[in-house]
């Protein structure tokens, strides 16, 4: 995956799923107070990465008003970052079926 240009707006293509983990971890990062994520299982292998969760927990932890929003298709898949987000204090975790 090219990331030349990225400030500039540019698209990536993406077409592997350590590409589209790289390109979870990589957007994380840029957040600044929040994230927003829609999925149908918080994919293993992309938002269970360790490298995600710690990107997120820094998040959390350093701003006072960070939000981290998921909205789960299937909300019975997906426990580690539900989980991580019951053991943080400063988080609030609901969960619904569509």
């Amino acid at each position: 995956m090219d990331y030349e240009d990225e400030s500039r707006g540019k698209r990536w293509v993406i077409s592997t799923r350590d590409e589209m983990r790289e390109a979870v971890v990589r957007v994380a990062r840029e957040a600044k107070r929040k994230v927003s994520i829609f999925t149908h299982d918080l994919e293993p292998g992309i938002y269970d990465d360790p490298d995600f969760l710690e990107v997120i927990k820094r998040l959390v932890l350093s701003q006072t008003y960070s939000r981290i929003r998921v909205l789960i298709a299937d909300p019975t898949r997906g426990r580690s970052l539900v989980s991580r987000s019951r053991r943080t204090a400063t988080t609030s975790c609901t969960s619904g079926g569509a």
